[in-house]
């Protein structure tokens, strides 16, 4: 989550950070701070989350970034060819259309001899 978004909220006060956070495309950055077991409200459910703080550009303010964790706690069931992500541990009917995964940039690309997982021959 955003310091600028945490700030909205009404947080103020963090927890010193203890990890640092990688994403897809490799990068690291260390969090701001971090705000431990928020609930939050999924549905009819209440789902408690750990939020790593970051300090991002005004254009990712309102973003979040779903760990592991968070997915596999709620039962996260990710439907590429929809567009969808469902949370089975939730609530069957809660589910987001919104996210396109289709048009997500790549931030490395491979060469296609290194990306497939396809073994060699003879091996």
């Amino acid at each position: 989550m955003s310091l600028a978004l945490a700030k909205d909220l009404g947080f103020k006060y963090f927890k010193e950070p203890k990890v640092r956070v990688e994403f897809a495309d490799l990068s690291s950055m260390e969090p701001y701070g971090v705000l431990e077991d928020v609930m939050l409200e999924i549905g009819e459910r209440h789902v408690p989350t750990d939020f790593q703080i970051m300090v991002w550009e005004a254009s990712k303010r309102n973003q979040l970034i779903l760990g592991t964790p968070f997915l596999a706690t709620a039962g996260a069931i990710i439907n590429y060819m929809r567009n969808q992500l469902t949370l089975g541990h939730v609530r069957q009917d809660v589910f987001f259309p919104s996210i396109n995964f289709k048009q997500a940039p790549s931030a490395v690309k491979l060469p296609p001899e290194i990306s497939t997982f396809m073994p060699e021959e003879g091996a």
